[in-house]
């Protein structure tokens, strides 16, 4: 039989019974949970009268002598184990609060007295609960959540304090760090806050899915024909934003028992608008020889997705079809081209990258 701690019980040596409680009264009964290795024996009759010291008199009685040594030997052998636990958790707390964590893993170094001492009042929040390497993530998305914030007060709540503060310098955002629970519900208890947005399906975003005052929104961080674009994590938002009919056919052809014409909504890529409205100087003053005046020329943007972490996942288009889709699109003087990579490529296979 296991302990519950994982050790094996500490029974009686081969032929040698514990010790037995005193005999009782007519009135006694057997033990309804008899010791390991011991048949059901008489159980101590109390008399009435005063009240009495059970834990004592237990102490004083041969079974809750046995009882009591083998909880002493079980307590000194899980002793180095404890001291090993206490140890392991005093090194996690000094490398989280030196800053010495790996970057995949959250910090949790959060903002908790600034917080409570100005809570923001906040109508949209932003909840990224990945690392500095998911930013990727979070990034293409910067100028449209400027723009939101000037209309609706927008706040982005993280949990790793090393990406908040890439955060606030990079997208010039509110952005905090919580590592509570509790610190959620005291941002969104002041009640303005309405719209939660998601750039991910971090497990973590259940801590904040968790509030059903707020209409939870997946925007992603891109759209393609790629498994995870039809994740059924998608289930669990109120409504995903989607860029355009294809991604909504996608989504119904391969999500059972998801509503996606009721649940989906139409918005573009807003995120590339950056991409697609930069212009070389040629463009912006009238290109000379065969090319077209600005304002005349068609963008194409080519933005292919990366290697993928596994081979099961490769749907890259740039190793195979690259080079010869940009190559036809330059040559022709009517258009202009936008290379868009996915920000991780090349961090598999480095050919990707070349």
């Amino acid at each position: 039989m296991s302990s519950p701690v994982g050790g094996a019980v500490n029974n009686p040596p081969a032929g040698e019974e514990p010790p037995g409680p005193p005999s009782g009264g007519a009135g006694a009964q057997a033990l309804p949970c008899p010791l390991p290795g011991r048949p059901p024996g008489p159980r101590l009759d109390w008399p009435p009268g005063p009240r009495l010291d059970f834990a004592a008199r237990a102490r004083r009685s041969a079974t809750g002598r046995w009882i009591a040594e083998r909880a002493a030997g079980l307590g000194t052998a899980l002793a180095p184990q404890v001291l090993a636990a206490r140890g392991l958790k005093l090194a996690v707390g000094l490398v989280r609060v030196s800053g010495l964590l790996p970057k995949a893993i959250p910090d949790g170094r959060g903002d908790e007295r600034v917080l409570a001492a100005n809570p923001p009042r906040a109508q949209v929040i932003v909840y990224f609960a990945d690392t500095v390497n998911g930013l990727y993530q979070l990034r293409p998305w910067y100028q449209t959540l400027r723009a939101l914030h000037r209309v609706h007060r927008l706040v982005v709540i993280g949990t790793d304090s090393r990406a908040v503060r890439a955060i606030r310098r990079e997208a010039r955002l509110p952005a905090f760090t919580i590592s509570h629970y509790s610190t959620i519900e005291s941002i969104i208890a002041p009640g303005q806050a309405r719209l939660a947005l998601y750039v991910n399906h971090n497990a973590a975003n259940f801590s904040m899915l968790a509030f059903p005052q707020l209409v939870h929104v997946s925007i992603m961080h891109g759209d393609s024909d790629k498994v995870v674009s039809v994740s059924g994590q998608t289930k669990a938002y109120d409504f995903t934003f989607v860029a355009g009919q294809a991604a909504i056919d996608r989504l119904a052809a391969n999500l059972p028992l998801f509503e996606a014409p009721s649940r989906c909504v139409i918005v573009g890529r807003p995120q590339g608008d950056a991409a697609l409205t930069a212009a070389r100087p040629e463009d912006r003053a009238g290109a000379p020889g065969d090319f077209e005046p600005a304002g005349r020329r068609r963008t194409v943007l080519y933005a292919p997705t990366w290697e993928g972490g596994t081979d099961s996942a490769a749907y890259s288009s740039l190793a195979d079809q690259g080079r010869e889709l940009a190559l036809g699109v330059l040559a022709d003087r009517r258009l202009r081209l936008v290379y868009q990579p996915h920000p991780l490529t090349g961090t598999r296979l480095p050919a990707f990258a070349e």
